[in-house]
């Protein structure tokens, strides 16, 4: 029966391939429209020899291939430990869950086992566009990065299960596997902390902008607000260079902030000050410079230059012929 079982599988292999592409696209659409962003999704098809083996390790329990739940294996690994419950109802909301080989490892695991606290499901291909074999079960593996890191160093030192530990090496397994579940916790808060920080900043910039410290994420609103949204259109329409609104640059916002802390101006409320009160003035020259800042090595405006009135640096010398093309602002 073993052999019949590895030989109609071996012949079925193609078809399976196919059905493990489909729930992989199956699901990315299902986490996609979510808005969940993920560290990756991954998915196998069991290896003729790995089925030989587990059917000599569990004689006579699977009498055909349907009985069989993890011939498609599908790994989720999310960035918080917060996001596998996150994880786990998308896929309750979208697949028929065989909650009899389903389970949540760390319900059921020693509190040290902290590798395999990931939540195991078993599901249904539903019926549909790309359904090659509707209706297969196939598992999978939801976990954390840092569970998914712990479980695979633990795989790879051998260590199946508690009694393959040696006493001498566990207390050690014990500790690690405390830290990283704290490590897991407090990126968890870091990530709250972070969105929080950046929900509550337009409120504060109006309310107490001399609190606001320059960052990649205070630079982010202040990109779209007054005065600097106003002083990069002004600045584009002095050296006659389209301003592309929403050009894909995420590091901008960062490299701002550098160069602003680079002038000294290290919060929202200095800023405003120092550039509230910009004036431009375009004309045929091909130089420009900074008048009125301040600033040491800033040469006073003269007869056909561009003059910005602001302590900013990074717009003092962008000579306009280097910039006709269109491009994004800095």
């Amino acid at each position: 029966m073993d052999n019949t079982l590895v030989t109609a599988y071996s012949n079925a292999l193609p078809v399976y391939e196919q059905q493990r592409e489909a729930v992989v696209a199956l699901l990315g659409d299902v986490l996609g429209r979510a808005g969940l962003k993920i560290h990756h999704l991954t998915a196998r098809v069991k290896r003729p020899a790995s089925l030989a083996d587990k059917l000599r390790r569990k004689p006579g329990r699977y009498r055909v291939l349907e009985d069989l739940t993890d011939l498609v294996g599908v790994r989720v690994i999310t960035y918080f430990e917060s996001d596998v419950a996150v994880v786990s109802r998308l896929l309750e909301d979208h697949f028929e869950v065989d909650w009899a080989n389903s389970v949540d490892k760390g319900k059921v695991h020693d509190p040290d086992r902290f590798g395999y606290m990931g939540v195991h499901y078993v599901l249904r291909v539903p019926p549909g566009p790309g359904a090659v074999l509707p209706g297969l079960r196939f598992e999978v593996q939801i976990r954390s990065i840092l569970q998914h890191a712990w479980a695979e160093i633990e795989h790879d030192l051998g260590y199946k299960n508690r009694e393959a530990v040696p006493r001498e090496v566990r207390r050690r397994f014990n500790r690690l596997s405390g830290l990283l579940e704290m490590a897991d916790e407090e990126f968890m808060a870091l990530h709250r902390l972070s969105r929080d920080y950046a929900a509550d900043l337009p409120q504060r910039v109006l309310q107490a902008p001399d609190s606001v410290y320059i960052d990649a994420q205070s630079m982010k609103h202040l990109l779209s607000v007054a005065p600097v949204r106003d002083l990069d259109t002004a600045v584009s329409d002095a050296l006659k260079v389209r301003l592309l609104v929403g050009w894909p640059d995420p590091d901008r916002p960062q490299r701002l902030a550098r160069l602003l802390h680079y002038v000294g101006v290290h919060s929202v409320g200095l800023l405003q000050r120092n550039c509230g009160a910009t004036k431009v003035t375009s004309c045929a020259s091909q130089s420009c410079c900074c008048r009125g800042s301040g600033s040491p090595g800033c040469p006073p405006a003269g007869p056909g230059r561009v003059s910005v009135s602001c302590t900013t640096r990074c717009l003092r010398c962008a000579p306009p012929q280097a910039s006709m093309r269109p491009t994004s602002p800095l």
